[in-house]
């Protein structure tokens, strides 16, 4: 029944990791002898299997260590943690039981064994999650850290998924998220599903104040981190379609699993339309189908979209728009699985209007209309993710030309005027940059003097400070 469940985990084989179902070892008082060379940690994951089956079933090594497969599952450092203390084997072991092949072979769970040199490093723990829990790395006094999750949850749909909530993280830590379950070497460059900061395209490293609350339907998968992080972790289903940022500057993740039929996800964007920005993602996984493609796109008046064939390393997309929402869609992916990090950071000021559920009205790729602002004061506002710092100047009248540029469907080229208007525009803030700096100090003084919409950047600041202190 669960075949296909099994089949959609990875099986590595680097020196003794592995990942066994417990309904492929046989019945009857067989010893089935475990394939791997000591020494090693031994984990268990059943959330289903009944106490009553696990405590007939026995894992023995040749130096007389038992333990039954009950004890392993429920062998936590505390009841309300779902950290796991593995079962250390420095001998051959087998696993044993009384209960007949039919019995076994109803088994849901698996085994999951590390290599040695994992199990003799205080910053390696791995996790059951079979409840809801919360994770802070400073807690487990590991720097850097890798955290291993298991999950062998089938009661809902997706099967084996987790939803992870209330992300805080150190702004100098880094965080990767990565599908299956690590070896002793280094993983492959670019072959993240997650990561804080985000390798952009086009923005190059960037830290995301505010992580949305995001699904992960994997039977085993891994976190390597520095500095502190703090996040909730539960066995649950969380439907991202329909789903609203919470920050002006935020990154969130989907993913469709192997056993997932397509569909297409929206994301509904926070934003301020008196500031411009950038949307993007990175995509990666695998299509059984050569054809087989995922989109990203940014939607309003017009639409700004990526698309790509998932490989082993992240592909990236960016646009330096905003849109309403962002959708996520496939093309002939059955049967596939892929992964996407999609992120939206605002950045400058470019209008002193209020904020509008519109976007900012721009020209396209190949469009003669250009939107041409110059304000008698234009403030722009830059925020340094950093230093974690505002820097706030103002650009007087005439010495601030901003022109913005939008791709627009059905259009080829542009025009003449729209590039000669674009090189006046570069030229413009050459022009200004010297001035600029000049003024940088008066500008400091007349920072008090301006509207709500400092407040409202400053409480976003003020936010992202209150979030360094972790609950």
């Amino acid at each position: 029944m669960f075949l296909l469940f099994f089949c959609s985990i990875l099986f590595q084989l680097s020196y003794s990791q592995k990942v066994i179902p417990l309904n492929s070892f046989l019945g009857n008082n067989k010893d089935n002898r475990i394939d791997v060379t000591p020494p090693y940690s031994l984990y268990v994951s059943a959330h289903q299997d009944s106490a009553d089956i696990l405590r007939q079933i026995y894992v023995k090594t040749m130096n007389n260590q038992i333990m039954s497969l009950d004890q392993l599952k429920h062998n936590k450092a505390s009841n309300k943690s779902g950290l796991l203390t593995p079962m250390r084997i420095q001998s051959q072991a087998f696993v044993s039981t009384m209960l007949n092949d039919q019995q076994m072979g109803a088994l849901d769970g698996f085994m999951y064994i590390t290599t040695e040199k994992q199990g003799n490093s205080d910053n390696f723990k791995v996790f059951d999650v079979d409840q809801s829990q919360a994770i802070q790395t400073s807690s487990l006094i590991c720097d850097p850290c890798t955290l291993v999750f298991l999950n062998t949850n089938n009661q809902m749909t997706p099967v084996q998924s987790s939803v992870i909530s209330k992300w805080q993280q150190d702004p100098s830590g880094v965080v990767k998220m990565y599908r299956g379950f690590p070896s002793d070497n280094d993983e492959l460059q670019d072959s993240q599903i997650f990561s804080n900061p985000i390798k952009t395209a086009g923005l190059g490293m960037v830290l995301a104040p505010t992580v949305e609350k995001f699904s992960v339907s994997l039977g085993t998968f891994y976190l390597k981190t520095t500095s502190d992080l703090y996040f909730v972790i539960e066995p649950d289903y969380f439907d991202l379609d329909g789903y609203g940022t919470s920050g002006y500057h935020s990154t969130g993740f989907y993913m469709k699993s192997r056993i997932q039929n397509p569909k297409n996800v929206t994301v509904l964007c926070v934003r301020d339309t008196r500031f411009n920005g950038t949307t993007g993602s990175n995509v990666i996984g695998s299509l059984p189908n050569p054809a087989g493609r995922v989109t990203v796109s940014e939607n309003d008046v017009t639409s700004n979209s990526g698309s790509t064939t998932p490989a082993s390393q992240i592909n990236g997309w960016s646009t330096k728009w905003i849109g309403q929402n962002l959708t996520i869609s496939s093309k002939y992916s059955e049967g596939g699985e892929y992964f996407v990090q999609y992120f939206v950071i605002q950045d400058q000021q470019i209008s002193q209007d209020g904020p509008t559920t519109q976007s900012v009205e721009t020209t396209t790729k190949g469009g003669s209309v250009v939107d041409c602002m110059i304000g008698t004061m234009v403030m722009v506002m830059r925020w340094r993710p950093s230093f974690l710092l505002f820097e706030i100047f103002i650009l007087e009248d005439s010495e601030a030309v901003f022109l913005t540029l939008r791709e627009k469907r059905g259009e080829k080229r542009e025009s003449s005027e729209t590039r000669e208007m674009s090189a006046a525009s570069s030229e413009a803030r050459q022009a200004m940059e010297p001035r600029a700096t000049k003024i940088k100090d008066r500008n400091h003084e007349q920072t008090a003097l301006t509207d709500d919409n400092n407040n409202k950047n400053f409480e976003m600041y003020q936010k992202w400070e209150d979030q360094k202190k972790f609950s």
